[in-house]
């Protein structure tokens, strides 16, 4: 997977990959620093959480700029992402409480600054994961096209979802989409990882309200999908 996701990057280059919206709130990321911060996700998510290769990280972070990050990481960390909570558990602190297992909270502040006050029996993601480098190697075969995404989806199958995905919402190639997910771990996956790494397709992730006109205005949006 790790091949896909720096080959979109260089597609993206400075240009906007993410940007999420929510109301007059904006946050974007180029193509540049989603790759650093995948990097530093996957370094924690290995060195970190200790999570080895082939294991489920269940992923639930809504419609935030957070979850194409630790989406993708999980993946080019070399585990594989859950569709249920799972051992490992990365979540906001609004679930904390929900899920089983070890709990690596990341915050939903704007800026990704870090939750204040967390329970000691939780891990607070977005303020250690600072501490990891924003290089990443991966550590098992990036070019194994057999090797699981999410349970049951290979890398070649999540190629395909993405295709079929554009085509079932008739998207043109490489048009920039607005999308917001529903609470589903997969949904998530599907768009925020998926979508976006395959099609090299800009993502606006659309949180809370949003004026669409506004934002297809300003973001130059040609295609919206709400699965709320």
């Amino acid at each position: 997977m790790w091949p896909h996701i720096t080959s979109a990057v260089q597609a993206a280059g400075s240009s906007p990959m993410f940007t999420w919206r929510n109301g007059d709130s904006r946050i974007e990321l180029s193509g540049v620093t989603f790759l650093n911060a995948v990097s530093k996700a996957a370094n924690f998510i290995l060195d970190g959480l200790e999570v080895e290769s082939g294991q489920p990280v269940y992923v639930n972070l809504g419609n935030h700029w957070q979850s194409p990050v630790w989406n993708c990481a999980v993946i080019a960390a070399g585990a594989v992402l859950s569709d249920v909570p799972a051992e490992f558990n990365i979540v906001n602190s609004a679930q904390m409480n929900e899920v089983p297992g070890l709990v690596a909270v990341v915050s939903r502040d704007p800026f990704g600054m870090p939750e204040r006050e967390l329970p000691s029996i939780v891990v607070n993601a977005s303020a250690e994961v600072r501490g990891f480098g924003d290089h990443f190697a991966p550590r098992t075969p990036t070019t194994d096209e057999t090797a699981l995404a999410t349970w049951g989806v290979n890398v070649q199958q999540a190629r395909e979802l993405a295709v079929s995905l554009s085509q079932l919402h008739n998207i043109s190639p490489g048009s920039a989409v607005g999308a917001a997910v529903n609470e589903w771990a997969r949904t998530a996956s599907e768009w925020h990882c998926f979508f976006s790494i395959f099609n090299k397709a800009p993502l606006v992730i659309l949180d809370g309200e949003f004026d669409l006109q506004k934002v297809a205005e300003q973001e130059r949006v040609m295609h919206f999908v709400d699965l709320r």
